[in-house]
C-alpha cells in the first residue's frame, strides 16, 4: 500500500521532478510572487496557491493572495 500525504504534487506521485522551484518565479503571477516574497511562505505553499483558479482567473493583488492563504491556513490547522 502506498502512502500519499496531503500536499503531494503530481510530480511527487509520479516520481518526476516537475515541481515549482524558486528559479521558476517568472512563471508565477506577479501578484503571487510579490506576496510570497513579502510573507516568506514555504515553496510548497506557493505551488499550491499557483494552482488556484476561480472561473479561469487568479487573484490580481498581493493582498488577495494573502487573504486566500490566511483563509486556507486557518481552515486546515
Amino acid at each position: 500500500m502506498t502512502t500519499v500525504r496531503l500536499g503531494s504534487t503530481i510530480a511527487n506521485l509520479t516520481g518526476t521532478s516537475e515541481t515549482w522551484q524558486p528559479g521558476e518565479a517568472d512563471k508565477l503571477p506577479a501578484s503571487l510572487r510579490a506576496f510570497a516574497r513579502g510573507a516568506n511562505i514555504p515553496e510548497a505553499d506557493v505551488e499550491m496557491l499557483a494552482g488556484i483558479h476561480y472561473r479561469g482567473k487568479q487573484p490580481g493583488e498581493p493582498d488577495d493572495w494573502a487573504h486566500i492563504y490566511e483563509t486556507i491556513r486557518r481552515t486546515v490547522r
